[in-house]
C-alpha cells in the first residue's frame, strides 16, 4: 500500500502498540489504509447479502495474508462534526442521559414566576383549599376571558359574552364577575369591549367538611368551563388559582403532557426554542463591520470592501433608493457618514415603515420610457441578513460571514429550549445551567444529587452512566470543556479524545482500536492520564494501535514498530519492531532520538528585542482581561495546559485585532481593550491546520502555484502542439482532458448509508484522473499523471532546470514534506501537513516590511528529525526580520524559543491568566508553571520525571534500579 515495501509486521493481540517513524515513512498506510481498512472490509463481508447491497464494494488492501484480525475502529482527527448543533454533551451521549434524567425526575416550574408547577385534581383541590381556608366562605370561579393570560379561554374577546350568556343560563349558571363586579346573566350586560377579566361564578360555597362532594363537583365544572383552570375567591382574602394539570394558573402556564426526553432536545421541534430553532444564537449584521470608515461618504469609501463595492454601484438599485430616501429625509448623503443624523442612519441601515418613491428611466433602441413606483426599503443590514440566511452560493456566504455578529438568542438567552422546559430543574439546576458547566463541575454536580424512594431507583442507572462518561472525559484531559461547547470549535486533538472517551464508555472487547496521534494538543502534564486511558482500553481485552511521535507514548508502549528509514520512496520498511526496552539498541532515526544519541538543536543565545507588540485587556473566551507583551523579531512560544487560553489569545484575539488594524478598521473591544505596536507590520499571516481545500481535486501543486507551470510545460510537448492541446487540456477541472467517469477526481465516492462513506479508485482511469488522449502526451517520458504522482524530492531533480517549479518545491522540502506527492488530494492531508504546505507558500511570497506569522501547533504529525528542520525554517523567518508566534506543546520547540508566554494555571475557568512570561530559562525556574516544571526536568537528566520515563520504558541505567 502506497510506499510500503512488502513488509511483514506483527501486532501482539491485547497489547498497546505504537507505530512511529519519520513523516511520510508509511505509518498511516500501515495503520489505517491496511490494518483498519481490512478489518472494516471483513466486518462488512460478515453482513447479510441484503445489508451489503446498501454498502457498496470495499476493495481489499494489497496484502498477501493477515491473520488474527478483529473488527477495527478508527479514531482519527478528520471526522470532527461540523454541525453547529453538535456539542460536547451530544457527541458523548451525555446529553441523552441528561434529557432522560430531566424527563423522569425533573421538577417543572412556571417560566414567569418560578413557582413549582403543581396540578390539582378536584380531590387535591379540596384538600388544599380546606387546609388553607378552613370553613371559609367564597366563590368557585372559571375564567371566561382574562387579558394577557397565556392559557386559552372560552371567550376570545369580552364582547362574545353576550352570545354565550343564553347557553350559560341554560346550563344553570346565574352570575359572572366582570372586572371584579358581580353581574347576573339574566340582567342587561354592561358594555364589554374594554373589560379585562370575565369570570364565571360556578358556585358559592363554604368549605365545611360536609360540603366536600359539592366542592368536588363545582371544581370539576369550573375546570371544564375554564379549560383546566379554576379559582377560589374567599369573601375576605386573595383569589387562589387552581389548575388541573401541573402548571401555574396565575400566569396561564400548564404542562399539558407528561415530560419526555424530546422536550429537552434542542434538535427536536418539540423542545427547541422557536426564535433560534435550537441554535442558541441569532446572526445579525453588525453595522460597525459594514461601515468601517465613518469619516468617509457612504458610497465613497465608508463601506467595507465586500459587499460594499456591490452596494455602492453608481447605477445600482441600492444606491438609487438610498439617495432618494436621504433626499426625502433632508440629509446629505455625499457628506461624511458620521455627520448624517442618527435617525437617517437607522433608516438606511435597518429600513422603516415609509415607502420610497422611485423613478427609473429605460432606454431602448428606438424609444425611451420613464416609470415610477413606491418601494419599501428594508435597510442594508436586513438585506445582508437575508442574503446570508437564504443564499446557496458558498462564495457569497464567505464574503458576508465577516459582517455577521453572533448574538445570544433573546428568546431563550442561549439556552436553546422553549421556556417551559428551561424551567424544569433537577437538584435546583436547569438543563441549560448544567450545560454551562465544565466536565469537572458537571461530574461533581451529578455526584451531589440525592433521591429517595422510587426516584432513587429510577435515578441509579442514569447517574451511573453520567458519572462514567464524565469520568472518561476527565481521564483523557478534557475536564475543562463546557458540556454545551459546540463541536465546530474543537481542535482535531480534542475531537479525537472525545471519541476515545466515547469508545471507553461503550466498553467493547476484542476490538482493534487504531488511533492517529491522540496526544496532539495535549500538555505533557495531561499525557499520563491519556496513557492510562489507552491502557484501560487495552485491559478490557482490546488491541490498541497508535500512530504517534510523542516520546512518553513510545515509552509506555508494549510493542513498538518503527518505519523508515526515510520518507516517501526512502521509507516503507520496518526498521525495528519489538518491545520498548530493545528500541535503544536499534539503529534508525527514532532510536537515535529516543536513546539521546541525537537531539533537536537548542539555541542557548536568545534574541534580545526592545520593541514589543502590546495587548491590553484580552478577554476572549476564558481570558481574564490579561496584559501581554510580545517581543518583535523573535520566536515567541505560547504554552500552557490544554484549555488554558492559548488559541483564545493568539487565534481569537491577536489574529482578528491585527486584521482590523491592517485594514484600518476598529478592533473589537469586547475581546481586546487595546493593541499597540501593530503599525510596525505590513501583514499578518495565519498558518493554521484548516484544510487547503475541500475538494479531492485540490492538491499541494495547485496550492503552491506550480500546477499552471506544469500544464504549460506539458502543452509545449511535441505531441501536444501537433494535436493543438493548450495548457487547459492538462487540467482535471475541465471536461476536455479529464476522465469522464470520475470527473478528474481519480476516485468515486461510495455511499455506505449507515457506515461512513468511502472513496474507491476509478476503474476507468485507475486513479490517474485524465482520459487516454491526454495521457498520450509525454514530457521527458512522463505524462501529466506521472508528474503529479512524483514526490516533491523526486520532482526537484526532474525539474531542476525550471526555476519556477524548483523554488516552491524546495520550500516544501525544507518544511519536511519531501515525501509528499504533488497531486495528493487535499482531503487526505493531515492538519499538520496542510499547515506546513501553507507555511511553504508563505515562505515563497515576496513581502516588503515586517510580517507577523501566527502558527497553531506546527509540529503536529512531525517526527523528531522533522521538528529539527521545522525549527530551522522558523528561525530563518525570524532572522529575516519577521516575528513568529507559535502555539505549541512540543518541548523541543519550547526550548528553542526566544520568549515564552505560559498561560494557565489550569484549563477552562481555572485558566486564562499569564502564569509567567520570559526566556525558557526564566520559565524553567518558575515553580508555579507546569511548562516550567517540564523544562526544568528536561534540563536535568537525573530528575524524577526522567527516572519515571526510564522505569516505564524498561530501560534502567547501569548502577540504578
Amino acid at each position: 500500500m502506497h510506499n510500503l515495501r512488502r513488509v511483514d509486521v506483527r501486532f501482539p493481540a491485547g497489547k498497546l502498540s505504537v507505530i512511529t517513524g519519520p513523516s511520510g515513512s508509511g505509518k498511516t498506510s500501515l495503520a489505517f489504509d491496511t490494518l483498519f481498512a481490512e478489518g472494516q472490509r471483513r466486518f462488512v463481508e460478515c453482513l447479510s447479502t441484503y445489508a451489503r447491497q446498501f454498502l457498496g464494494r470495499l476493495e481489499r488492501p494489497p496484502l498477501d495474508d493477515i491473520s488474527g484480525l478483529a473488527p477495527a475502529i478508527a479514531i482519527d482527527q478528520k471526522t470532527a462534526s461540523r454541525n453547529p448543533r453538535s456539542t460536547v454533551a451530544t457527541t458523548t451521549e451525555i446529553q441523552d442521559y441528561l434529557r432522560l434524567l430531566y424527563a423522569r425526575l425533573g421538577v417543572p416550574h412556571c417560566p414567569a414566576c418560578g413557582v413549582v408547577a403543581e396540578g390539582f385534581a378536584p380531590a387535591q383541590a379540596w384538600t388544599t383549599l380546606r387546609k388553607g381556608y378552613p370553613d371559609a366562605k367564597g366563590r368557585i370561579l372559571a375564567p371566561l376571558y382574562v387579558k394577557g393570560l397565556d392559557h386559552g379561554t372560552l371567550l376570545k374577546k369580552p364582547t362574545q359574552l353576550k352570545l354565550l350568556a343564553g347557553e350559560l343560563k341554560e346550563a344553570g349558571f346565574r352570575r359572572v364577575l366582570v372586572d371584579g363586579v358581580e353581574v347576573k346573566l339574566e340582567e342587561r350586560l354592561p358594555a364589554l369591549s374594554r373589560k379585562r377579566e370575565i369570570w364565571l361564578v360556578v358556585d358559592r360555597v363554604q368549605l365545611k367538611a360536609s360540603a366536600r362532594t359539592r366542592v368536588l363537583d363545582s371544581v370539576s365544572q369550573a375546570y371544564e368551563r375554564g379549560y383546566g383552570v379554576a379559582a377560589f375567591e374567599p369573601v375576605d382574602g386573595e383569589r387562589r388559582m387552581l389548575s388541573e394539570l401541573p402548571g401555574c394558573a396565575a400566569h396561564g402556564f400548564l404542562l399539558e403532557e407528561e415530560l419526555t426526553p424530546r422536550m429537552f432536545s434542542f434538535n427536536s421541534h418539540v423542545g427547541a426554542c422557536e426564535d433560534c430553532h435550537g441554535l442558541g444564537v441569532t446572526l445579525t449584521c453588525d453595522a460597525e463591520r459594514l461601515i468601517v470608515r465613518p469619516e468617509e461618504p457612504l458610497f465613497e469609501g465608508a463601506f467595507v470592501t465586500r459587499p460594499g463595492d456591490f452596494l455602492s454601484r453608481g447605477d445600482g438599485y441600492f444606491r438609487g433608493v438610498v439617495e432618494t430616501l436621504c433626499d426625502e429625509m433632508g440629509a446629505d448623503i455625499n457628506g461624511p457618514w458620521k455627520d448624517i443624523p442618527r435617525a437617517v442612519q437607522r433608516a438606511v441601515l435597518y429600513g422603516g415603515d415609509d415607502r420610497v418613491s422611485m423613478q427609473w428611466e429605460s432606454r431602448g433602441r428606438n424609444r425611451e420610457s420613464t416609470w415610477e413606483m413606491d418601494v419599501k426599503w428594508k435597510g442594508f443590514c436586513r438585506y445582508i441578513e437575508e442574503w446570508h440566511r437564504t443564499s446557496s452560493n458558498a462564495w457569497w456566504i464567505d464574503q458576508l460571514d465577516p459582517l455577521m455578529r453572533r448574538d445570544v438568542c433573546p428568546g431563550c438567552d442561549g439556552a436553546r429550549l422553549k421556556p417551559a422546559y428551561r424551567a424544569v430543574t433537577v437538584g435546583d439546576r436547569s438543563l441549560s445551567e448544567v450545560g454551562k458547566m465544565t466536565v469537572q463541575e458537571a461530574g461533581a454536580w451529578v455526584l451531589s444529587l440525592k433521591f429517595t424512594g422510587a426516584a432513587a431507583d429510577v435515578a441509579a442507572q442514569i447517574i451511573k452512566e453520567l458519572t462514567n462518561r464524565l469520568g472518561f472525559l476527565e481521564a483523557v484531559g478534557l475536564e475543562y470543556l463546557n458540556l454545551s461547547r459546540s463541536a465546530v470549535t474543537l481542535s482535531g486533538g480534542e475531537a479525537q479524545r472525545i471519541r476515545l472517551a466515547t469508545q471507553i464508555g461503550n466498553r467493547l472487547t476484542g476490538v482493534i482500536y487504531v488511533l492517529d496521534e491522540p496526544t496532539i494538543g495535549l500538555h505533557q502534564r495531561d499525557t499520563e492520564r491519556l496513557l492510562a486511558t489507552l491502557k484501560g482500553l487495552r485491559d478490557l481485552g482490546n488491541t490498541v494501535v497508535v500512530v504517534e511521535h510523542d516520546r512518553d507514548t513510545i515509552d509506555a508502549a508494549d510493542w513498538v514498530v518503527d518505519l523508515g528509514p526515510g520518507a516517501g520512496k526512502h521509507g516503507g520498511e520496518i526498521v525495528f519492531q519489538g518491545t520498548r526496552s530493545r528500541l535503544n539498541q536499534a539503529k534508525g532515526l527514532t532510536a537515535d532520538y529516543v536513546a539521546g544519541r541525537k537531539r533537536v538543536a537548542d539555541r542557548s543565545a536568545r534574541r534580545p528585542s526592545s520593541r514589543k507588540l502590546v495587548l491590553t485587556g484580552a478577554a476572549a473566551n476564558n481570558l481574564k482581561s490579561i496584559h501581554v507583551d510580545l517581543p518583535l523579531e523573535a520566536l515567541v512560544c505560547v504554552t500552557g495546559v490544554s484549555g488554558s487560553g492559548k488559541s483564545s489569545l493568539v487565534m481569537d484575539t491577536l489574529a482578528p485585532a491585527m486584521a482590523a488594524k491592517l485594514a484600518g478598521e476598529r478592533v473589537d473591544t469586547a475581546k481586546l481593550r487595546s493593541i499597540k505596536g501593530a503599525g510596525k507590520f505590513e501583514d499578518c499571516v495565519i498558518v493554521d491546520q484548516s484544510p487547503i481545500g475541500i475538494s479531492p481535486r485540490s492538491n499541494p501543486a495547485s496550492y503552491v502555484k506550480i500546477l499552471d507551470v506544469l500544464r504549460g510545460i506539458m502543452a509545449k510537448a511535441p505531441l501536444a502542439q501537433m494535436r493543438g492541446y493548450g495548457p487547459g487540456r492538462f487540467s482535471f477541472n475541465t471536461s476536455s482532458g479529464r476522465c469522464a467517469t470520475c470527473e478528474g477526481r481519480g476516485s468515486i465516492k461510495v455511499e455506505m448509508h449507515f457506515l461512513p462513506d468511502v472513496w474507491v479508485t476509478c476503474e476507468d482511469c485507475k486513479g490517474r484522473r485524465y482520459n487516454t488522449e491526454t495521457l498520450a502526451v509525454e514530457y521527458r517520458g512522463k505524462t501529466i499523471a506521472d508528474i503529479l504522482d512524483m514526490e516533491v524530492s523526486e520532482a526537484l531533480t526532474f525539474f531542476e532546470n525550471h526555476r519556477r517549479v524548483v523554488t516552491p518545491l524546495q520550500l516544501l522540502q525544507d518544511v519536511g514534506l519531501g515525501y509528499m506527492s504533488l497531486g495528493q488530494s487535499a482531503t487526505t492531508l493531515s492538519g499538520g501537513e496542510a499547515q506546513r504546505i501553507k507555511l511553504a507558500r508563505e515562505l515563497g511570497r515576496r513581502v516588503k516590511g515586517e510580517v507577523l506569522y501566527l502558527l497553531d501547533e506546527p509540529t503536529t504529525g512531525l517526527h523528531f528529525d522533522d521538528i529539527a528542520r521545522l525549527m530551522e525554517v522558523l528561525h530563518r523567518l525570524v532572522d529575516q526580520g519577521h516575528t513568529v508566534v507559535v502555539i505549541e506543546h512540543n518541548i523541543d520547540v519550547i526550548k528553542g524559543a526566544d520568549w515564552i508566554i505560559d498561560l494557565g494555571p489550569e484549563g477552562g475557568a481555572g485558566g486564562g491568566e499569564v502564569v509567567v512570561a520570559g526566556t525558557p530559562e526564566d520559565v524553567a525556574s518558575h515553580g508555579a508553571s507546569w511548562t516550567g516544571k517540564v523544562l526544568a526536568n528536561e534540563s536535568n537528566p537525573g530528575s524524577e520525571s526522567d527516572r519515571k520515563r526510564q522505569r516505564r520504558s524498561g530501560v534502567v541505567e547501569a548502577g540504578r534500579e
